[in-house]
């Protein structure tokens, strides 16, 4: 799937540019929360309209299913280092629990995605 970036065509993305990252205002919406900027295929924030029902025309499903795969891989990572450390039974690691276990047992979003299940 990576080989079929072409850097040529990178540009900034957002990584999360869902809507806890907007700011609304006079002027527009605004993209907030610039930590995870980085360049990138277009897909790499389109993939989140496409999983709402919203595909870019000009998005690649092979990229779609990159990212997509790299957000549960990294989902996954930060749920196993959560329990690779001292922790205990509240309510957070319930929480983490059922999000570590959700990204194991979810359908991938895109066909493309070595994980998918069709």
């Amino acid at each position: 799937m990576a080989a079929t970036a072409d850097p040529a065509t990178w540009v900034p993305t957002h990584g999360e540019p869902d809507t806890g990252n907007q700011l609304a205002t006079a002027e527009g919406v605004l993209l907030v929360d610039w930590e995870s900027l980085m360049l990138a295929p277009a897909e790499r924030d389109l993939r989140t309209l496409a999983d709402a029902g919203h595909p870019h025309p000009r998005a690649t499903s092979e990229l779609l299913a990159l990212f997509d795969l790299e957000w549960r891989l990294d989902e996954v990572a930060q749920y196993a280092t959560w329990f690779e450390q001292p922790h205990g039974d509240d309510e957070n690691d319930r929480l983490a629990l059922g999000g570590l276990r959700h990204e194991l047992g979810r359908e991938a979003r895109h066909s493309a995605d070595p994980l998918s299940r069709d």
